[in-house]
């Protein structure tokens, strides 16, 4: 019963912004599994930054960008400190007030790790790296705490009032580690109550609870429901629905009938539009939207799950898209097919002011892009006020055996001379490590829907072995598909965001690369994305 309770305070409490009394441990798990929040503004001055182990060489010098392709990403630090516990070194450091809201590695190994909250001389929380990123330490079991494909990944706040400390134990030379270490900064003078393991003994009703949703999907929401029938010949354009405001939708549903190469035509070459108010809200295939491509790869993660059926395929959307005075929701079929669907919107009521923000997404194709120079695609340039919340990123590699995402991602936020954001990787950046694009995942912040061949695990441990002892193996081209949203790591943004990334590959080829971004923004936000040319778009076989 309690359990049931905090799910409905979840809901009305997300509705408006925190405020009125210290932020707690309580208040970030409501963060971390609805999505209410997220359409309005957070206070101005709130940033996320990322502290991680990328290539020191590359740097700002002057303007100028030097050694920006460097990628030895792992063993880099701030420093090294020597404590009664041993040398310690430091992963991430910052005065608060804020929160950790991110950890990843590819190796945490047996060392220990240490947080150290408030400037205190003794570590609050210690353990061994591979047992606080897989899940190992009570109370953050699976749905916090786990391994995806290799990468060891923490999701659960960690909050501090005035400052935070991340260290990791060694000896003279630096562990050779890949790491994130992600931090949400609040504006000075906001009032947090920093974690403490008493406060998470009264909470495990609450933990238990935010565990359910993040493993087995949030309940469907209450509001109002319109549904439509709508078919669609090749060439022609229909309205979903018209929705009056102030509202929002909280769910959104397509059931779309085809199959096989029918489905993704169907998928990947009808446009959904979306605008709020007038305005520009939503631009992308109607698969690539709801995470999938190319076809129906079945994944639940928080926003969006999408279930593969006999003749089709059921696509839901949880995001929450609210608008002042109306909506609309169309599509264009753009493809040679007669397009047959079926869709649900819910909305409920929602107080407009000025802190509400319109939901966005875009998408970005670019094909036949050279791998040698190494060069970074922009996958979003948004101006305005308001916070990124994701990618799905789809690459179409001809060369198998080899690993196409090596490169790193890089976030500017607002007057950045360097990036709030420098990654190590672009499969880290997606939550696994060591190129194992070869395993099907799919949870709540980020997943491989659509994998490449298992076998391959062998040749690409080893992606330097010249091609004459791979010779009786015929390279291939391979399909990947793989989202993150970020939800309680959202970037937020006060003038303008510039998302880019680094596309690397152990080979000189050419590869092919499409994106969906996803963001909010105020009334008035602008953004880079070109209008799609789905009736052009080549529909991938994976």
């Amino acid at each position: 019963m309690r359990s049931k309770l905090f799910l409905a305070a979840t809901i009305a409490a997300l509705a408006f912004p925190l405020g009125g009394s210290a932020i707690g441990t309580a208040d970030l798990l409501r963060q971390e599994t609805s999505l209410d929040w997220l359409a309005r503004s957070p206070a101005a001055g709130t940033r996320l930054i990322q502290f991680s182990s990328y290539d020191r060489s590359s740097r700002v010098v002057n303007g100028r960008q030097v050694d920006w392709m460097a990628n030895s990403d792992a063993g880099n630090y701030l420093r090294s400190e020597e404590t009664p516990r041993g040398t310690e070194w430091v992963m991430a450091e910052a005065k608060g007030p804020g929160a950790i809201v991110r950890l990843w590695s590819a190796n945490p190994g047996r060392r220990r790790w240490r947080i150290y909250i408030d400037g205190a001389a003794e570590p609050t929380i210690e353990a061994p790296g591979r047992e606080l990123l897989q899940g190992k330490v009570e109370p953050w079991g699976p749905a916090f705490s786990y391994r995806k494909n290799m990468g060891a990944n923490f999701y659960f706040p960690i909050l501090f009032a005035k400052s935070v400390k991340v260290t990791t134990e060694g000896g003279p030379t630096p562990p050779l580690m890949y790491y994130h270490v992600d931090l949400r900064l609040y504006p000075a003078g906001t009032e947090v109550k920093s974690f403490s393991w008493a406060e998470l003994e009264s909470l495990k009703a609450e933990i238990a609870a935010a565990a359910k949703i993040l493993l087995e999907g949030p309940p469907r929401p209450e509001g109002k429901s319109e549904q439509v029938e709508v078919e669609l010949a090749p060439g022609a354009e229909g309205e979903l629905f018209r929705l009056a405001g102030p509202a929002a939708v909280v769910f959104f549903r397509v059931e779309v009938e085809a199959a096989g190469d029918a489905l993704a035509r169907a998928l990947g070459q009808t446009l959904l539009v979306m605008d709020w108010d007038g305005e520009k809200g939503v631009r992308s295939p109607l698969g690539d939207f709801f995470g999938t491509s190319p076809g129906a790869n079945a994944l639940r993660s928080l926003p969006f799950e999408v279930n593969p059926r006999a003749g089709g395929a059921e696509l839901i959307c949880r995001w929450v898209m609210p608008f002042g005075r109306e909506g609309s929701i169309r599509l264009q079929n753009l493809g040679p097919d007669r397009l047959k669907l079926r869709a649900e919107a819910v909305t409920r009521p929602w107080t407009w002011g000025a802190d509400s923000l319109f939901f966005h997404a875009g998408w970005r194709g670019k094909n036949r892009i050279p791998t040698r120079p190494i060069s970074d695609m922009r996958m979003l340039g948004a101006a305005g006020r308001g916070h990124f919340v994701g990618l799905e990123m789809n690459v179409r590699n001809p060369l198998e055996l080899y690993w196409w995402g090596e490169g790193d991602e890089r976030v500017w936020v607002d007057d950045d001379r360097f990036p709030s954001i420098f990654g190590t990787g672009t499969e880290d950046y997606f939550g696994y490590a060591w190129c194992v694009q070869y395993f099907k995942f799919t949870s709540a912040f980020h997943g491989v829907s659509l994998p490449t061949r298992e076998w391959l695990a062998i040749p690409q441990a080893m992606p330097f072995l010249p091609w004459g002892v791979i010779a009786n193996w015929t390279p291939r081209q391979a399909v990947v598909s793989q989202y993150r949203f970020q939800v309680l790591d959202a970037i937020p943004f006060e003038r303008k965001l510039n998302f880019e990334m680094e596309i690397s590959h152990h080979r000189k080829t050419l590869v092919d690369v499409n994106a969906v971004a996803y963001w909010y923004a105020a009334p008035g936000g602008t953004d880079d994305l070109p209008e799609p040319d789905l009736k052009r778009r080549e529909v991938w076989r994976p």
